[in-house]
């Protein structure tokens, strides 16, 4: 902030949370501003995905801790060691948090977010200062030693030049450095079946919008009429876990992955999408 002190007040409500009430139930009960149409949470319900004996999984870990796996090769055939079971995920559910936070940020920052009522000129924030996707994923886990890694990858041909983009920051198991980089230019990460599972998820799939409302400064402390700003927004029911996997080029480990959608277009004219 240049050499500036800026001292933040906050005020924090706690209601009464009725025993067995969701935060997703509040949203749209609780919340005037927010729409939020009936919808399932996502599933994976592609045939055969979780069918591996408990037997066959503790085999493949084997495989993988006697160093029979070969991560060249695996690499080179595109292939994955995979184990095919569900995996008990709801103790990670601040770190699954943090990923729908940040998908919310990235798809208000689309020009199809609140900045579209603002009539925004130029070229989109994300577009022209990719430092900002960089710094995003950084701090995700700079405070979170659990996260070995966090991505956010746009759809095809919707980045600068019609250019796939995924800024990355990871941490490897042998150090405790965060590096930062574009994972699309070693990754083609829109072929993979779980990104295209997520894609194939979020078509056309319903998500709730929130009103709020701007009040823009001119001319000191002279407020103009407030603006209202809309967009769409994900909750929870709308990521999905990946099943566990060995990651075999940067943490060289077994981990889970939680994916959700960022919603939004690089036209603010356009229709919101699953980028």
């Amino acid at each position: 902030m240049d050499g500036l002190c800026i001292l933040i007040y906050a005020f924090v409500v706690f209601p009464r949370v009725p025993s067995g009430v969701s935060a997703n139930d509040l949203l749209s009960t609780d919340d005037p501003s927010v729409k939020n149409p009936d919808r399932s949470p996502v599933k994976d319900d592609r045939a055969g995905v979780f069918t591996m004996t408990a037997r066959r999984a503790l085999q493949a870990i084997e495989e993988v801790h006697n160093g029979t796996v070969d991560c060249k090769t695996m690499l080179a055939e595109r292939s994955l060691k995979l184990l095919f079971l569900k995996y008990e995920n709801s103790v990670y559910t601040t770190q699954a948090n943090l990923a729908i936070r940040t998908a919310n940020l990235i798809s208000d920052l689309l020009p199809t977010g609140s900045a579209k009522t603002l009539n925004i000129s130029g070229e989109p924030v994300l577009k022209s200062h990719e430092e900002v996707l960089y710094a995003i994923v950084r701090n995700n886990l700079e405070n979170d030693p659990l996260i070995m890694g966090s991505a956010i990858i746009f759809d095809n041909n919707s980045y600068v030049n019609n250019s796939f983009y995924a800024p990355y920051a990871y941490r490897n198991s042998d150090d405790s450095f965060i590096k930062v980089t574009d994972l699309s230019a070693t990754w083609s990460y829109l072929h993979e079946a779980f990104v295209r599972l997520m894609r194939n998820k979020s078509h056309e799939r319903p998500f709730p919008t929130r009103t709020t409302y701007f009040y823009p400064r001119k001319n000191g402390s002279y407020v103009q009429q407030r603006l209202q700003l809309t967009h769409e927004f994900v909750e929870s029911i709308d990521g999905l876990w990946s099943r566990p996997y060995f990651e075999c080029t940067t943490a060289r480990a077994w981990i889970i992955t939680y994916t959700s959608p960022i919603l939004g277009n690089w036209d603010k004219n356009g229709p919101i999408s699953f980028m």
